[in-house]
């Protein structure tokens, strides 16, 4: 990442009523004019700016029919029931604040900011403001451009929630499976990395020798998914809860819930 300078008499500054994001200060010119450092150039950590990257998941009902087989959750019909999120500084290598958004109660979490709401357009509605006070730099998820994103603004629009100048995304067409949704969002002022992608295309399928241990501790099923990744880069497991018990525990009491909040927040 490069510092970028800007001669005073380039560019035009913004004013809050006309701009098309909501960072604190946003400036039009043209791409000549920007002066960046060069690539060989150390980068004084004193001076590196202080990025604060949100990660975040979010968890939907999902249905189970009278066979006993689970349907890939649609936006038209299943509800967000969490959205979890921790935040923190591009220097640090923890967290400074975890928050998880549950539908009907939670009980507490040790070290987690824990908000309860009895209808899913009040937990989207504190959402869409966490993102806006947050003011978060990078925002990074698992899948999250192809399906967290957007299943968030399909069921805003389905509840008449306005998203306010916070996401842009072009009528998006959904598909059910991984990569769900046929255009990415765009959130201005605000860098977005999807891992699921950077893993497809950085890495790309498991090796025999990865499938063998993915095999070896049970992960058998999606091993693009987020459980599978995070075994194969950094040996470590998800939170064990089979999704097909997730309507069970978002019936069930603050307890489950928060059995339900802890596996959100695990993803991290």
């Amino acid at each position: 990442m490069r510092w970028i300078s800007l001669s005073p008499r380039v560019y035009d500054l913004v004013k809050a009523a006309d701009r098309l994001s909501a960072c604190q200060y946003e400036l039009r010119l043209t791409y000549e004019n920007f002066k960046c450092s060069a690539k060989e150039e150390p980068i004084n950590c004193a001076r590196e700016a202080p990025l604060r990257i949100l990660s975040f998941d979010i968890e939907t009902d999902v249905h189970i029919d009278s066979s006993g087989k689970d349907e890939f959750p649609t936006p038209n019909a299943q509800s967000i029931i969490q959205i979890s999120g921790m935040l923190k500084y591009k220097r640090d290598s923890e967290p400074f604040y975890r928050n998880v958004l549950t539908l009907k109660s939670c009980n507490a979490i040790e070290g987690t900011d824990v908000e309860s709401f009895e209808e899913e357009s009040d937990l989207i509605k504190r959402w869409l403001k966490f993102i806006h006070d947050a003011d978060p730099d990078v925002i990074v998820g698992y899948n999250s451009c192809g399906f967290d994103i957007p299943y968030i603004l399909l069921r805003a629009k389905r509840l008449s929630i306005p998203c306010g100048i916070n996401f842009e995304i072009s009528n998006p067409i959904f598909r059910p499976g991984p990569g769900a949704f046929s255009s990415a969002p765009v959130i201005p002022g605000r860098l977005q990395i999807d891992l699921y992608d950077f893993v497809f295309l950085e890495h790309g399928h498991p090796s025999a020798k990865e499938k063998a241990e993915l095999w070896a501790v049970g992960i058998r099923r999606k091993l693009l998914g987020l459980e599978a990744s995070s075994f194969r880069f950094l040996k470590q497991r998800k939170e064990d809860i089979d999704f097909r018990n997730i309507p069970k525990l978002q019936a069930g009491t603050g307890e489950d819930r928060k059995k339900l909040a802890i596996y959100c927040l695990k993803v991290k």
